[in-house]
């Protein structure tokens, strides 16, 4: 089964945002779980993370109503969505982390995670004006935004493996790349699929999500789950 997080900044939008890109993984097999969660508006990054976990085990507790395979449990994000479905992952393996953010671990196992275009960090362009709506107002002192570089966050070697998507056009282009290196020098197994600008064609941020049907879109999504069923736990 598949758990997505829908992107918007952490400012912008719901699970209807990515209603066909989830209908077109449901085509390839999985069952998938796409939850809202609270805008920054309303709630800082601690906030959302906890009603992530809310999410966690609640499908936990409801495998069996919708015929899910609790064991083989991946879970995928775009561009805010990722950094969501990365930094939950995160906690979920980092007991250190559990305790900065008030949760449990959920009662699962995350086998893979797909990201597609990650906001990863929020220390550069205009995202970093939005530091105080997603951490407080002071947040230069908050232990949760001190933990949030993730070349010096805590458990990192223990992250799920990593389906990193972006493509050349994408506007958060560098911050994969980025987040890619980090993985290649904290010893996590990544793919990245880094698409060059294709002639005809424009490839923006979050484009697999955006165009779920487009060629690009459908090799992608296919790599991807590929890439989950190789980390399959076979029963």
């Amino acid at each position: 089964m598949i758990i997505d997080l829908h992107g918007g900044g952490l400012i912008y939008g719901d699970k209807e945002l990515n209603r066909y890109y989830g209908m077109h993984l449901a085509g390839l097999g999985y069952t998938v779980v796409m939850p809202s969660y609270p805008l920054s508006q309303s709630a800082l990054f601690e906030e959302q993370v906890r009603d992530v976990f809310a999410v966690y085990r609640w499908t936990a507790a409801h495998a069996a109503d919708y015929y899910i395979d609790i064991d083989n449990l991946f879970v995928t994000g775009d561009s805010a969505g990722a950094q969501l479905a990365a930094y939950t992952a995160l906690i979920q393996v980092t007991p250190v982390l559990q305790e900065l953010y008030r949760v449990e671990p959920a009662p699962i196992t995350i086998r893979a995670l797909g990201l597609v275009s990650g906001m990863f960090e929020t220390g550069t362009g205009n995202i970093k004006y939005l530091r105080p709506l997603y951490y407080g107002k002071d947040y230069e002192n908050s232990e949760i935004y001190k933990n949030m570089d993730y070349a010096t966050a805590p458990g990192m070697e223990a992250l799920p493996p990593c389906y990193i998507i972006t493509s050349e056009e994408d506007s958060l282009h560098d911050a994969s790349i980025a987040f890619a290196d980090i993985l290649q020098k904290r010893g996590v197994e990544y793919v990245l699929r880094d698409w060059p600008k294709q002639e005809g064609v424009t490839l923006p941020h979050v484009f697999s999500i955006l165009f779920p049907t487009q060629e690009e879109s459908v090799l992608t999504s296919a790599e991807m789950t590929e890439f989950f069923q190789k980390h399959m736990k076979i029963v």
